[in-house]
């Protein structure tokens, strides 16, 4: 019954020393389209600097057009001593705080230390309204 008993604190203390470790930060900025807006976000070395609002080819309603209508452009920077995994998510709101429209990245792999990247999103299914955003809200997630 000892070494039962042992061998499951054992596990158990591996399990806690290999649980992924994550950090969730966010923003709330206010909305502009086609220009660059400063985000200064940083969660373990991760920089958001700045984010872009755009509209590629107006705003359709198939939302099967990928890389078509809303977008946001986000810059991100490792700027730790080593590879990270992140997340990013963005939510539009009107003048009295109603979400209008919100959309998050794909599986964009890990960045190496010292590398930055641009992430494209698309706002597919709600986004009619995608002009009428005042503030934006910048979720950045960071994990090993």
């Amino acid at each position: 019954m000892r070494i039962t008993w042992k061998a499951g604190l054992a596990i158990a203390l591996v399990a806690m020393v290999v649980t992924v470790r994550a950090e969730t930060v966010s923003k709330t900025i206010k909305w502009d389209n086609e220009k660059w807006i400063p985000v200064d976000l940083t969660a373990e070395g991760i920089e958001i600097k700045e984010i872009r609002f755009a509209v590629e080819g107006g705003i359709h309603w198939n939302p099967l057009r990928a890389g078509i209508g809303p977008q946001a452009f986000v810059q991100v920077k490792n700027a730790s001593d080593h590879e990270m995994k992140l997340a990013v998510a963005v939510a539009l709101f009107d003048d009295k705080g109603g979400l209008l429209a919100a959309t998050e990245s794909s599986n964009i792999g890990a960045l190496d230390s010292g590398q930055a990247k641009e992430i494209k999103m698309t706002f597919r299914d709600v986004k009619r309204k995608f002009f009428e955003a005042k503030t934006a809200q910048v979720a950045l997630e960071t994990y090993r």
